[in-house]
Parts: C-alpha cells; structure tokens; sequence
C-alpha cells in the first residue's frame, strides 16, 4: 500500500521570474500562450549561464596581466568601513563585471550578508569589480549566478567575505574579522548559500515544510510520510551533504541574523528554520506509515558529528527575537562550535567572536589575547585563548576537550592546549546550554569533581607551562583496553576488572565493585542499588553474583534498550566510542574508573580546582613534578566533589602541578 499524497504548502517561494519571451522557448509566434518555466528548465538554464560565467572568468584569470586592483585601504580608519558588492540581474550584458563600493558602516545602504562554505582556496576566476579584475573561485561565482537569478536578490547590495574583505592582506583581514558582529548585525538578514549541485530540490523542500506544519503530530512520533525510497528522502540526504553545515563561521552569521535567515538552494529561497527542523528530528524520532510499517529515518552524514553542528545551529536559530542581538561568553562559544570547522585553524577562535559580545562594544577593548590577528601561529592562538578562559572564568572547560590518548603527545604542543580544530568530543563535563535573560549560558551538570571551587593559577615564566592547583587522589595500578566494536568481548573484560578491583583492595566487595561498574555504565534509573539487585538473583534463583544476571539487572533499568544483555552492552559501547573512551581502569585505592586510549599504568588521576570531572596526568622525567595532561577520566566516588569535602579531614591535601 502507498502511502497518501502530501498536500503541503510550499515551502519556498517561486523566485525565477516566468519566461516573457516566446523565443526563449523556441517558438518566437507572439500568439502562443507563455507557459510557466519548470524548475528543472529554470535550473537548467541558470546552470548553462554559469558554467558560461565560469568558463569566461577562466579565460580573463588566464589572460591576467594588470595588478591594479579594487580595493582601497579601510583599515586604518577610525570609523569603520566596509565594501559591499551589488549583485547583476540574470542575464544581464556583462555577465561579470560587478560594483563594488566602500561605505561607512552606520551609512551603509541596505544590505544581505552572505553565508557560504569556502569550499577551495583557490581563485582562478576573474571577474570585473569597478573595470578593475578581481579574483575569486569558481565554486563562489557559480553561487552569485544562482543568486542572481534570483528576483528578491538581483540588483541588491551584498557583504561577501571572499569580495568584500582583501584576502591578501593580513592587516585587513584581522580587523575586518574584528567587525563581523556588526556587519552581520546591520545586515538585512543572512542570506545562506549551501552550495549543492543545481538541480531541483522541489520534494526535499515540501517534505521539510510538511515535517514542520506537523509539530503537534510528532509529539507521539505519529505521522505520514513518504515511502523509503521516495525521491524526498534522496533530496534531503543531499541537502544534508553541503559542508555548509559543519563550518564554524555558520554559527555566528546564523546567530546575528536580525530575521529568520533565508537558505538558497536548487535556485529557490525558503527558511533556515523550517529546513533545520526537518533535519534535525529524522535521526530521533520513529514514525509510522498509512500502511503500518515504522520507518526510523536518518539521512544525516557523520550521524553523532553532524547532529552536533545542526543541534547548535537549530538552537541560534530558533533564538527569541528581542534577544538575538544579546551574546554568550566565550565558554559557551566553544561548546556550540564542537564538531564546526574552518580551512584557517585561527578561525576556531576569531570565527566565534561574534557570538561574544565585547566590553561596551567597541572594538578597540577586546582582551589581547583574542584580538584577531592572522600573523600569530596557530599554537599561539589557541595557547593565549585558553589561559585568558581558564583565568577570567576559573572554569577549566576548554580541557573538555583535551584528548591526546588517540594520537599522542605533539614536542611542539603544550598538552594543556586543546587542538581546538580536532575537538568534538566534550566527556565527563556534560554541560547544556541554557537561555538566561537573553543570553547564552552554560548550565553545568550534576558532575562537579571540584565543587565550586575555581581555577587557581600561578604566574609562569615559560608561556607554554601552566602552573595549577588541585589534588592528588591516586595512580592507574591497571588498564583494561576495549574492543568498542567487539561486545562479545565485554564480558571477559568485566570479570578481569572484578578480580583486579578486589585484588587492589581486600576491602572491596562485591558490592562495591558493582556500584563502581553501574555507575560507569551510566545506567539511568537512579534507584538502581546493589539490594535491588540481590533482589533480582533471588527473584532469578540464583544466589551468588553472575555476570550474566548482573548486565540483565543493569539493562532492565535502561528503558531505551530492549532485547537481550548484548543489546545492552553494544548500546553502552557506542556511548564510550562517542566519547572517546576505550580504557577501563583500576587504580592505586581499587576504584573501578573510565579513561582514555593510551592511560598507562603511574598515571597520576586527580581534581584540579575549576574542573567538572576528574583528569589524567602523565609524569614527565621521573620526579621533576612536570606533568602532562592526557585527558579526563571517570571515577564514582570522586565525581560529586567528594575529594574537596575531605580535605577537611586530611584525607587529601592541596598540590601545585606544572603542566607542560
């Protein structure tokens, strides 16, 4: 059985004006009837002109031997300038040749701000801008071709960072990045190009409006839709392709978008909100048929990494309107940008600027340590950004996402310093994102190893060495690698633990091991404790702990896995692979923990004040008291501040640890 008709409105307008010549359609009799262009002719015909553009601009870079160039000099004003392009109408005489003038931003005409994915550096196209030849890229000509055509578009002002900002200059570059907020911030609106091949994407875009008509029916997961197979769901995975939606710089130029920013793709213009809504509800949630069959639908890329960057931009999107104009700190901007990238490392830090506001606004009073400037190395930047975290906010949420188990240690790198370009995963810190009076604001978890208690810091001579307190808990006495992708293999695993738990310390139970292992599993119920699972034996006629009936206890308190303990165990393996955990481990008291790739045995586990969860150092030169941070690592006990209440009794006392 079939499943029923959609009948939708259409989500996108109709933007390619109708053919008024009878000659374009190849008959030039005025007595035809002047038919509707479809949008496979529409794409059509905007494509054959761009591969023509394209292939005309190939030929003028080719030929290029003037080095006069449009551009003036606009940053070393006191008042802010800025350069806009006008877009041409389609077909218009002089397919390439474009204005390009220089405006006072606050005098400014009216304006769209462009967001697009890069895609090549390389620009081996030339257009005219004022008489005088520009270079720019193939992929973005092909993209102001398909905004051309476009009526809403043709003959408007445009910001387009590739154009509008002079590329070969690192002094201008730097202190354009510095204006981005306000430059998006006057814009009309963000104008998204995603890039994609054109061709009609009419299903993929009644199916996104239907998903999003249809709210209150997916609260239960009820709703019609199209069969598998059907031409909407190949549309929408192609959609869903565009790099657009990984790029850091996204995030900010969604956010600072004064209106629902517009998306262009398939040479039709429809809304960003509708479009990430659809997205971002086919990976959760199930949905049933006319016929009956239940379809769990999920069309995304990089299921985890790119669910990342659409949740983010799903939220800076639907962002209440009086406060899109407000800020996060620069925390939070981290958080969201986990799993975006950017071509220039740098970005990772200047591409968040504008969704932090800065003192006053002015641009002059950024703290030194996050002015854009394209002349420092990329080690630098990242290095001078999370020492000016840590010490403003006494947070150490940038070493979330620290995670040198998986590729090792770099010479050249203060292990102290996230590769912020590499980053996805944020472990045991577990912060949300909250709204707070117009603001984006970070909402910290139940996990709070430290308390709250903030970084301590001491100055240091050698900039790639921090100097931290905290406390010393234990040493890793063993490790137990896992097969992630080997659930059979589990359950040896676990029993190994067991053993080597109550061999570290003769004080151990059963009970205790069981408790440590629960935890680590994250089982969520939290009623689940050891008598409910002696309960459970007995109940099973069994009297002494089995494994067996141990993962059958912890996955009937899981009420998202059905099926046998396996089920369970692979469920909870995808969970260390997202987090990029692959270790077990015993330490020096017999506490059962979780860790990272690569822990070795003599790795110091300890609380250093401002961090959520525990960390992973690594002793460098025997007893010089230099250490590296490997990562953050899982123990029970120690997870809810518990170290920090014991100081009081003498339990654990306040160390200086130097981090290299």
């Amino acid at each position: 059985m079939s499943a029923e008709p959609l009948s939708l409105s259409r989500v996108f307008q109709t933007p390619l004006r109708s053919i008024r010549s009878a000659a374009l359609l190849g008959n030039s009799s005025p007595d035809r009837t002047i038919r509707q262009e479809t949008s496979e002719e529409s794409c059509a015909r905007v494509q054959q002109l761009g591969e023509q553009r394209v292939e005309a601009a190939h030929k003028a870079f080719q030929n290029l031997q003037s080095n006069r160039s449009p551009y003036d000099d606009i940053s070393g004003n006191s008042r802010p300038r800025v350069r806009l392009l006008r877009l041409q109408a389609s077909g218009a005489d002089r397919l390439n040749d474009f204005e390009l003038r220089t405006f006072p931003l606050k005098q400014s005409p009216k304006y769209y701000a462009l967001s697009y994915a890069w895609a090549t550096y390389v620009r081996d196209c030339a257009i005219q801008c004022n008489g005088k030849p520009l270079k720019i890229s193939a992929h973005l000509l092909r993209g102001l071709n398909e905004l051309e055509s476009i009526s809403d578009f043709a003959h408007k002002w445009f910001w387009i960072d590739q154009i509008c900002i002079n590329q070969e200059n690192l002094k201008e570059r730097s202190h354009q990045v510095r204006l981005m907020r306000r430059i998006y911030q006057r814009a009309e609106l963000t104008v998204i190009w995603l890039g994609l091949n054109l061709k009609p994407y009419d299903e993929a875009a009644q199916l996104s409006q239907h998903l999003y008509d249809k709210k209150s029916e997916l609260e239960d997961g009820q709703i019609r839709l199209p069969l598998r197979g059907d031409a909407s769901w190949e549309q929408l995975a192609e959609v869903c392709s565009s790099s657009w939606f990984s790029r850091l710089w996204t995030l900010q130029e969604v956010f600072l978008s004064r209106k629902d920013p517009k998306v262009v793709y398939g040479a039709r213009v429809g809304q960003l909100s509708v479009l990430l809504w659809a997205i971002g509800i086919l990976g959760n949630k199930r949905f049933e048929s006319p016929s009956g069959w239940t379809l769990m639908v999920d069309i995304r890329p990089g299921r985890n990494h790119f669910g990342m960057c659409t949740d983010a931009l799903s939220l800076l999107c639907s962002y209440p309107q009086q406060f899109r104009m407000t800020h996060c700190d620069f925390a939070t901007a981290l958080l969201l940008a986990r799993g975006h990238g950017a071509s220039d490392g740098r970005d990772q830090i200047y591409g968040l600027q504008g969704l932090v506001q800065p003192p006053r606004d002015k641009d002059t009073e950024w703290p030194s340590a996050l002015i854009p400037d394209y002349e420092k190395p990329v080690v630098q930047v990242y290095r001078d950004a999370t020492l000016h975290i840590i010490s403003q906010t006494g947070n150490l949420l940038p070493w979330s996402l620290v995670d040198w188990g998986w590729q090792g240690f770099k010479d050249s790198w203060p292990s102290w310093v996230p590769e912020y370009s590499n980053a996805v995963s944020m472990r045991i810190s577990d912060v949300q994102l909250r709204i707070d009076k117009g603001s984006l604001a970070l909402q910290r978890s139940r996990i709070r190893a430290s308390k709250d208690r903030r970084a301590s810091i001491r100055p240091s001579l050698d900039a790639n060495l921090i100097i931290i307190q905290g406390l010393k808990l234990s040493t890793v006495k063993s490790t137990f690698e896992v097969d992630t992708k080997n659930p059979a293999s589990f359950f040896h695993r676990l029993e190994e633990i067991n053993e080597c738990a109550r061999s570290a310390n003769s004080d151990n139970t059963f009970n205790k091991v069981f408790d440590d292992i629960a935890d680590v599993f994250n089982v969520r119920a939290p009623l689940c404790r050891i008598h409910d699972f002696w309960e459970y034996i007995s109940n099973e006629g069994q009297n002494v702990p089995n494994l067996i009936y141990f993962l059958r206890f912890l996955k009937d308190f899981d009420d998202d896995v059905t099926g046998n303990e396996e089920v369970f165990i692979e469920k909870f393996l995808i969970t260390m692979r997202d987090k990029s955990y692959s270790n077990f481990f015993v330490d020096s008291g017999g506490d059962v923990g979780l860790g990272p790739m690569n822990m070795e045995v003599g790795d110091v586990i300890c609380v250093l004040f401002g961090g959520a969860g525990l960390y992973v150092l690594r002793p460098v030169g025997g007893d010089s008291g230099l250490y590296r941070l490997l990562s953050e690592c899982r123990i029970r006990r120690y997870m809810c501040g518990e170290s920090i209440d014991a100081l009081e009794y003498g339990v654990f006392k306040e160390e200086w640890f130097t981090i290299a």
